[in-house]
């Protein structure tokens, strides 16, 4: 949960595509916009353009 908030940088409960792409060069992870919009995509299971608390630990434990 803490890096979930350390990402989540709007403080809005849910991590958007920017924070997301923040996450991934800050984890090392380069990608290009197109890519973290493909990730967003498969693991936002709601479809609301954000990744929840439950959404992003099953995108951290895929990777």
């Amino acid at each position: 949960r803490e890096i979930f908030n350390n990402i989540d940088a709007d403080h809005s409960g849910e991590i958007d595509l920017e924070e997301l792409g923040v996450a991934m060069k800050l984890l090392g992870r380069e990608m290009a916009p197109e890519a973290v919009k493909e990730m967003m995509a498969k693991f936002d299971k709601d479809g609301d353009g954000n990744l929840d608390m439950d959404e992003f630990v099953a995108l951290m434990s895929e990777k």
